[in-house]
């Protein structure tokens, strides 16, 4: 039986322990912070420094370099194709675009470079790689990775594990709170969206937190709530709520944070939703967010990825 592996970008928000127990293969980002030029690859107190920089104070200009089709098949050729015969690699949405083209085109370049050092590492079988669009950012893309490499660990073959990932795609969910919407409205306003940064900018003013939703293409604010405390206890009970009622489509929850995740623990809502996640059988796993996610959100942001029932906030 051919050995199967998953492959995903670093901002999948996924914990590295849990990376590593089922093999999942993570690409590093690079981002740039002032000048600096940072590694992005899941390692965690690489990444809780990165949170200690105060990044989202406007003071430093921070960009992220996504790998781009060359870094995917540069890390495919690294780190796959002597580790896997078939390899699933699960991009997010807003590299769709050329990700299929350029890694398709790609994929037989690959498949002959790598033929003489298989036959050599004895693995016979031709190397074959195959690309799905998670139609996700962030932690929703980690959650499908993570179902993806659940479903090779328990042995089903690739094509159940790709129809699966198809299925689940569209009804992939993330949930956004940032807590600097200064940073939010700054970022906004870099890409001429005046208007947006303006509120953005008045809800930091009046302390008033987004719930951002983002499911595919679609992003909306499904609610705004005055304080940090009061806005993470509302976004965690609607997830303990869905959990509750048995509206997931996946057993398990993935959420990260923008700092070290242990602060969770002590935001109201979310010991409730662990015990939720206890009495009903599924998996809650908690990760320091990903310095992709956070150049997007910002320090002390939460990011919370499930598959669900169509469901509204």
């Amino acid at each position: 039986m051919p050995d199967l592996a998953v492959l995903v970008n670093a901002s999948c928000d996924l914990p590295p322990a849990l990376i590593e127990r089922l093999g999942i293969i993570s690409v590093p980002n690079k981002v740039t912070l002032g000048g600096r030029s940072l590694q992005d690859d899941r390692d965690v107190e690489r990444t809780l420094a990165f949170y200690d920089f105060e990044f989202d104070t406007g003071k430093e200009q921070a960009e992220i370099e996504q790998p781009g089709a060359e870094g995917y098949l540069a890390a495919v050729q690294q780190y796959a194709v002597l580790r896997c015969d078939e390899l699933l690699v699960l991009t997010p949405l807003r590299d769709l675009a050329a990700m299929y083209e350029q890694v398709s085109q790609g994929t037989a370049a690959v498949a002959t470079a790598s033929l003489e050092q298989r036959m050599a590492a004895g693995r016979r079988d031709v190397f074959r790689l195959h690309i799905e669009d998670s139609r996700s950012l962030f932690a929703p893309n980690g959650l499908l990775a993570w179902e993806a490499a659940e479903m090779i660990a328990a042995g089903e073959p690739m094509s159940a594990v790709r129809q699966r990932i198809q299925q689940l795609a569209p009804q992939a969910y993330g949930y956004y709170l940032p807590f600097n919407l200064r940073y939010i409205a700054n970022r906004a306003r870099d890409s001429r969206d005046k208007p947006n940064a303006f509120a953005l900018a008045l809800g930091s003013f009046l302390d008033v937190k987004p719930i951002a939703c983002r499911q595919g293409s679609e992003s909306q604010t499904v609610a705004k709530v005055r304080g940090m405390p009061a806005a993470a206890e509302k976004l965690f009970g609607r997830v303990a709520e869905l959990v509750r009622k048995r509206q997931l489509l996946v057993p398990r929850l993935l959420v990260s944070y923008g700092g070290n995740p242990k602060a969770l623990g002590a935001m109201p809502g979310f010991a409730a939703l662990e015990q939720t996640c206890q009495e009903m059988g599924v998996q809650l796993a908690t990760s320091v967010m990903s310095m992709s996610t956070g150049l997007f959100l910002g320090r002390q942001a939460i990011a919370v990825g499930l598959v669900a029932q169509p469901h509204t906030f």
